[in-house]
């Protein structure tokens, strides 16, 4: 299994979400935009590790 997302673009991609998480949820904190982060991260690396 090959993952063609260029490893250079996830960065962009979750700093994007957290930014959504931002904006959209009235009850978000750094601590739960830390969590997103903590959350994705994992699933990133294996990606990236794919590529």
């Amino acid at each position: 299994m090959l993952c063609r997302i260029d490893p250079k673009l996830y960065e962009s991609w979750v700093s994007t979400i957290v930014e959504c998480v931002r904006e959209h949820d009235p009850q978000s904190t750094e601590m739960v935009e830390t969590a997103w982060c903590e959350v994705l991260e994992p699933g990133i690396e294996l990606m990236k590790s794919l590529y």
